[in-house]
């Protein structure tokens, strides 16, 4: 049973977002169950979910962005999650929308001036009917409690499925591990520890494991493998490769099993080999060339293939061709 509008309450209109940096005014009807006097405004994402989709798309908000004090349209609820999900910054987003309601608003300024008005134009307050786009903050807010709804057609969240995902992955003794620590990264995360432990298995079984950690001693990250080993079926890696091997060579077999190896990565390898090396040393790139043999080679085709862009000046800001001495 529907009642009152929000306008013809209390004269207010539902702010929703888009990509443009304007919010749509949007008239909302409430309406009450008749059975459990449960009260639900229309665009309430509890009521969207359980609508056909014919009818719900009529609303361009997917129900687990209608929430809160505003509501996201999915193109721009789209753009925030691959956002977020890349560069973890709503304000990139924020910065967007203000950008482009100020080119909108002075291209509106243009066409009036052009019409050699004699009153003054509105002022932003005024063109914008005094709503500024979302904060960063805002922004984030509204992701993360899209992230944890279960308003999806399968009825749980995003971060369940992502964890469930993860989960369905079996690592076996054919498939090999890399574990890092990184420090940059963790910058992004205030209030977070300075460390962060990374676990990462590649080809064609995806998995990656994170932490935030107090320093890089195992004894930091042991709770998380133990909990990752119980919550899959098989892990238990053939190989792992770690940027300080072999130190704790016995916490990586004690935890995935004495016949396990523990290997050093190669880049740290090569590091290692490269840091006993005078640069200064005449014989250095000549030892260098010679290192590189030892560990990789060029690919044939696209080696020729370089060659020859280089040859014909494909690759350089004047044209200039390179000779073989070159």
């Amino acid at each position: 049973m529907h009642e009152k509008t929000n306008f013809s309450h209390n004269k207010k209109l539902f702010p929703l977002w888009t990509g443009s940096g304007r919010a749509t005014p949007v008239i909302l009807m409430n309406y009450k169950c008749e059975l459990c006097n449960s009260r639900y405004k229309a665009n309430d994402g509890e009521l969207l979910a359980i609508l056909p989709a014919h009818i719900r798309s009529m609303y361009p908000v997917k129900p687990v962005y209608a929430s809160g004090q505003f509501h996201l349209t999915t193109d721009l609820a789209e753009d925030l999650a691959e956002n977020m999900m890349t560069y973890a910054n709503a304000d990139v987003v924020s910065k967007r929308m203000y950008k482009k309601m100020g080119k909108s608003y002075l291209s509106s300024l243009e066409t009036y001036l052009s019409q050699r008005p004699t009153a003054d134009y509105l002022t932003v307050d005024d063109y914008l009917n005094h709503q500024f786009p979302p904060s960063g903050k805002r922004l984030k807010e509204a992701y993360d409690a899209a992230s944890t709804s279960q308003l999806t057609n399968y009825r749980y969240s995003r971060d369940e499925r992502s964890v469930r995902e993860i989960q369905s992955v079996n690592i076996s003794k054919t498939d090999k591990a890399a574990v890092d620590w990184t420090f940059a990264v963790a910058k992004n995360y205030y209030g977070m520890p300075g460390k962060m432990f990374t676990m990462n298995k590649g080809s064609s079984k995806e998995m990656a494991l994170l932490a935030f950690v107090r320093s890089t001693a195992v004894s930091q990250i042991s709770h998380m493998l133990i909990q990752a080993r119980l919550g899959r079926k098989e892990f238990t890696p053939g190989a792992t490769y770690t940027d300080i091997a072999p130190a704790n060579e016995d916490f990586w077999k004690l935890i995935f099993g004495a016949d396990m190896r523990v290997l050093l990565g190669l880049f740290h390898l090569m590091k290692r080999i490269l840091d006993t090396v005078d640069h200064r040393c005449q014989l250095y790139w000549e030892c260098l060339v010679m290192l590189q043999s030892c560990f990789y080679k060029y690919y044939d085709e696209d080696l020729e293939l370089l060659l020859v862009a280089l040859k014909e000046g494909l690759l350089s800001d004047d044209g200039k061709k390179l000779s073989d001495a070159d």
